[in-house]
């Protein structure tokens, strides 16, 4: 039957400040890349962030709390800046978004180097676009698993001296940059 009764609660229910976000730093940046996105009431009045996405890809959650979240990038393929949203979703299911408030940026990519063998000692040179992932400097590099000096770097190019590796000839490895 239709009575038109009504239920409810006094005091039951209070609207909160929304959650903003203030800064992201860096706005951009590619696969690996650590962001740090402030603001206030990023858990959304709950207990945790549960996830973060950048551009719409899911980024690795690293720490959080109810001002600042840190993540670090997906991987996104692109050849061309890609800007998105940042979207913060907490455990009550409140979503914060800085709306276009990320860009993905082409990925950098090693070409060649040279000479591609050696050992401790050794100067290698290598050559790539990007090689700096949009940050300052390489602040740490392996050559096939083993540390490299990092004597100086480009974007263009970053010149390692090869680090000690004890043991049997290694078969050919990863080359990998790692960027501030």
């Amino acid at each position: 039957a239709n009575t038109g009764a009504t239920v409810s609660l006094v005091g039951g229910w209070r609207y909160m400040n929304a959650s903003s976000i203030t800064s992201v730093v860096p706005p951009y940046g590619q696969n690996g890349t650590r962001v740090v996105i402030s603001g206030l009431s990023l858990r959304g009045y709950g207990t945790r962030v549960v996830s973060v996405s950048l551009h719409g890809q899911e980024a690795l959650l690293v720490g959080e709390n109810d001002t600042s979240v840190t993540v670090t990038a997906a991987s996104f393929a692109t050849s061309i800046t890609a800007i998105g949203d940042v979207r913060i979703v907490s455990d009550t299911g409140a979503i914060t978004v800085a709306a276009l408030g990320w860009s993905y940026q082409p990925q950098g990519a090693i070409a060649n180097l040279t000479p591609s063998s050696g050992y401790l000692g050794t100067r290698v040179t290598v050559w790539g676009s990007n090689l700096l992932g949009y940050g300052g400097q390489i602040v740490s590099a392996r050559l096939s698993g083993v540390p490299a000096t990092v004597v100086r770097s480009t974007d263009s190019s970053v010149e390692l001296i090869a680090g000690n590796h004890t043991g049997a000839p290694l078969t050919a490895g990863a080359v990998v940059l790692v960027a501030d």
